[in-house]
């Protein structure tokens, strides 16, 4: 069916998408979504262009495992931010769904000539879909073939509109430029200079496709219909995974490898460095058999090793049992030996991407104790209220505390029991976490045997 149909792609390469969402192929691949991740993009042509949403979601589709995505849009041509704010149709659109993220893209040229609009109205439509529960995602655009030099006012003002609260970037026109430097000949603008051809719009997908949902790009394929060598798919896929936020991505790890040897099995944690800049190690939570009476997802603390020391760590688990792993990054590090009897004060900044407290016993004591955290609170204090009650922290169990997005930073004293593990020190590690560390978050990883 390919070889009859390539002379059809090679004269419209979109039309592989229709093949890509028909029913004929889901009912093939077997790939039904349980909750698929709502995205709305608002745009223009820029966006139309090769069926820039469908493309992302088929990217999704063409993961493994798969991300599922449901995508709505709006992109009449030449529509800037200042439109899609006044368009009845953006805000119907805003208004009949729960949306999970918001894609905006503004009109090629405004962030040049006007950025003060593009400021405005990027910064009021961001606010109105926050309200609504949802998350923006900018999309960058990039300079137009006859202007390489724009990129970089173009950058400033997009760079400036995601830089409050959570609001996420998807840097396309920086990967632009990029694998133009790379490969000065590859053409991703198509005949007018600035619209994408299919190369182009793939990198923007890919860009996006990223930025939304941290997946893997090792684990990527290229879809079988692509009118695109395996050589090209590769290279724009390799620009791309630079201009992922790497805090999206979990743990910086690379992946868990099982084998098993005899009656073990052997996990092998391989931590990827060139994914790990910043972050000082990663925190593993294992899956245990029974769940919560809250219906919470019933993971514990299980392995923690350090990001400047293990390239690889294994582990021994027990044979013909099935083990889900969650990893999360930890941002800073530190371990605290405590004696018993005293106490320690802690004082521990908090940046945009660390709004969690983990803390965790290292060497299983003597005998059984709990050590008291008594928190002090996280600062500033967003409301006025008593602080955070003291909390008991038993050996093996880890303790989270999440902080308020305005939260800056958080106090608290540590202290152990005068009569406490046989009169031995204790060491305490205490890690940092993303703001997304909830165990909800970040992607499971299984392995059997």
């Amino acid at each position: 069916m390919v070889a009859f149909l390539r002379p059809f792609l090679q004269r419209w390469p979109w039309a592989w998408l229709l093949l890509i969402g028909s029913p004929a192929l889901a009912q093939q691949t077997g790939r039904h979504p349980a909750k698929p991740l709502r995205v709305l993009f608002l745009g223009n042509s820029y966006t139309q262009n090769n069926q820039l949403p469908r493309l992302v979601r088929s990217l999704g589709e063409a993961s493994e495992p798969p991300w599922y995505l449901s995508c709505s849009s709006n992109t009449p041509g030449g529509f800037s931010f200042e439109a899609h704010a006044k368009n009845k149709r953006s805000k119907r659109l805003l208004q009949q769904r729960e949306w999970d993220f918001v894609v905006l893209q503004e009109q090629s040229q405004r962030p040049l000539l006007a950025p003060e609009k593009t400021m405005q109205f990027g910064s009021a439509l961001a606010e109105a879909i926050e309200e609504r529960g949802a998350r923006v995602l900018f999309f960058m655009t990039w300079a137009r073939a006859h202007d390489p030099e724009s990129q970089q006012a173009l950058s400033r003002v997009y760079r400036r509109l995601a830089a409050s609260g959570s609001r996420r970037l998807a840097p396309v026109g920086e990967a632009w430029q990029d694998a133009l430097r790379l490969q000065p000949n590859r053409e991703l603008h198509r005949e007018d200079g600035s619209h994408p051809n299919f190369s182009g719009s793939l990198l923007a997908a890919l860009v996006l496709f990223g930025n939304l949902t941290g997946a893997d790009f090792q684990r990527l394929t290229l879809p079988a219909q692509a009118p695109l060598t395996a050589e090209d798919f590769r290279f724009l896929l390799a620009v791309a995974d630079r201009y992922v936020d790497p805090g999206l991505r979990p743990a910086g790890l690379e992946n868990f490898r099982a084998s098993t040897a005899g009656s073990s099995e052997r996990i092998l944690l391989q931590w990827n460095r060139s994914r790990g800049r910043g972050i000082a190690g990663y925190r593993i939570l294992r899956r245990i058999s029974e769940a919560g009476e809250d219906g919470a997802m019933p993971f514990q603390y299980w392995a923690s090793p350090a990001a400047q020391h293990d390239k690889y760590r294994d582990y021994s688990v027990q044979s013909g049992k099935r083990y889900e792993y969650r990893g999360f990054p930890v941002f800073h590090r530190q371990t605290v030996v405590l004696k018993p009897g005293k106490s320690h004060e802690l004082n521990l900044p908090l940046d945009g991407k660390s709004r969690q407290v983990a803390f965790q016993i290292l060497l299983k004591p003597v005998e059984d104790f709990e050590l008291e955290i008594q928190p002090w609170g996280f600062y500033p204090q967003v409301e006025e209220g008593p602080a955070n009650p003291a909390a008991k922290l038993r050996a093996g169990d880890p303790l989270i505390l999440s902080a308020p997005t305005s939260a800056i930073g958080f106090q608290g004293t540590l202290s152990l029991p005068a009569d406490a593990n046989g009169g031995h020190a204790v060491k305490v590690q205490i890690d940092t976490l993303p703001h997304a560390a909830s165990i909800a978050a970040g992607p499971i990883l299984a392995v059997q045997n």
